[in-house]
C-alpha cells in the first residue's frame, strides 16, 4: 500500500473536528472524481474496475443450505446432509474472506485510478484477512445474542405447524391469519428484538465499510484497532455522523431501488445482474461514487485524515475544510 504521509502519526486523531464537516459537501467531489476515472468511456477500464467490485461484494452473497427433515431417516442420508452443510459453511466463508480482500482492492482501485489486480490483492490480502477476523467476531457475538430469541421463535412456529398437521392440513384462511396474528402479537419482543439487532449489523456493516477499512488501508492497522479509532471519532463528533447516518440510509435507499430496476430491467431478457463482473459494470459509477464519497467525508476532519494522494505535503483544507479530489490520474 502506498505510503502517502510518513511523517504523520500511526493513526489519525480522533477528537472533536477542527473544521466544520458536512455530510452533504463530498457528494459534488466524489461525483467529479468518478467522472474523471470512468470517462471518457473505456470499456476494458470499466471491465477492470468491476473485476474490483465482483471481489468486494462477493462477501454479501447469501449461501442457502435447504435440508428436508427427511434426510435424517438413514444413516448415510444424515452425512451427506452434514457434509453438505460443512462444504456450504466453507464456501460461505471463503467468499468472505474474497470479499474483505476485495473491499481494499477496490478501494485502491478508487484511489489511486490503477488496476494491477495481482499487485493490489497483494497489498489488500493481510488487511482483508484482518477485516474478515472482524466480520467473523462480529458474526459469532450476533449469532450467540440471536440464538435464544431465535429457538424461541422456532419453537412457536413448530406449534403452529402441529396444530395444523393434527387438523389434517384443513384450516380455513381466517384461522390461519388468527393463528399468525396470535403469534406476531404474542412475540412483540422477539420481532423488537429482531428489528433491533438487525439495525446493529446494518450500523456495524456501515462502519465497516466506510470508515473502518479507508483507516487499515492508509494507517495499517489492524481491524480491531481501526474500530476503535472509529468508535472514538464517532464519540467526538456525535452531531456530525447522525448527520452522515442520515445521508447515508438515503444513499442506501437511492442504491437498493436503483438494484432492484436494474435486477427487474435486466433479469427479464439476459440475466446479467448474475453474470461475474459483468453485472457489476452497469452499476461500478454508483459504487465508485459511494466509495468515493466516504473517502472525502473523513477527509474533513483535517489534514491529518488524508487518504487520497495528493502529493507529499496535505492541501490546506482552509475555513471550510472540505479538500477536493486530487488531479485526475495519468
Amino acid at each position: 500500500m502506498p505510503d502517502y504521509r510518513p511523517e504523520f502519526q500511526t493513526e489519525p486523531p480522533t477528537g472533536p473536528a477542527r473544521y466544520p464537516v458536512s455530510a452533504t459537501d463530498p457528494i459534488d467531489g466524489a461525483k467529479e472524481w468518478t467522472g474523471r476515472l470512468l470517462f471518457p468511456f473505456d470499456l476494458s477500464r470499466w471491465i477492470s474496475f468491476s473485476v474490483g467490485l465482483f471481489l468486494a461484494v462477493l462477501s454479501t452473497g447469501l449461501i442457502n443450505v435447504n435440508i428436508s427433515p427427511e434426510v435424517f431417516q438413514g444413516g448415510v442420508q444424515a452425512i451427506g446432509a452434514v457434509v453438505g452443510m460443512c462444504f456450504g459453511i466453507v464456501i460461505a466463508l471463503l467468499l468472505g474472506w474474497v470479499g474483505a480482500v476485495g473491499e481494499f482492492v477496490f478501494l485502491e482501485y478508487t484511489l489511486t485510478g490503477e488496476t494491477d489486480l495481482s499487485s493490489a490483492w497483494a497489498r489488500g490480502s493481510a488487511p482483508g484477512t484482518s477485516l474478515f477476523l472482524l466480520h467473523l467476531a462480529a458474526g459469532f457475538v450476533g449469532l450467540v445474542l440471536m440464538a435464544p430469541v431465535s429457538f424461541i421463535y422456532a419453537e412457536r412456529m413448530l406449534a403452529i405447524m402441529e396444530s395444523v398437521e393434527q387438523q389434517g392440513g384443513q384450516m380455513e384462511p381466517q384461522q390461519v391469519f388468527a393463528m399468525l396474528a396470535d403469534l406476531f402479537t404474542s412475540s412483540t419482543p422477539l420481532v423488537a428484538a429482531g428489528c433491533c439487532f438487525g439495525f446493529l449489523a446494518v450500523a456495524f456493516n456501515t462502519i465497516s465499510h466506510d470508515i473502518v477499512v479507508p483507516l487499515m488501508y492508509r494507517w495499517r492497522v489492524s481491524s480491531f484497532r481501526a474500530i476503535g479509532i472509529a468508535f472514538r471519532l464517532m464519540g467526538s463528533n456525535v452531531g456530525v455522523f447522525i448527520g452522515y447516518f442520515a445521508v447515508r440510509f438515503c444513499i442506501g435507499v437511492l442504491f437498493w431501488l436503483t438494484h432492484m430496476v436494474y435486477v427487474l430491467a435486466c433479469c427479464v431478457a439476459f440475466c446479467l445482474p448474475f453474470i461475474p463482473v459483468v453485472g457489476q459494470v452497469a452499476i461500478l459509477p454508483l459504487h465508485m461514487w459511494r466509495r468515493t464519497y466516504t473517502v472525502l467525508f473523513l477527509e474533513q476532519f483535517g489534514p491529518e485524515w488524508e487518504i487520497f494522494q495528493r502529493g507529499p505535503a496535505p492541501a490546506d483544507p482552509g475555513p471550510g475544510g472540505y479538500m477536493p479530489p486530487p488531479a485526475a490520474p495519468v
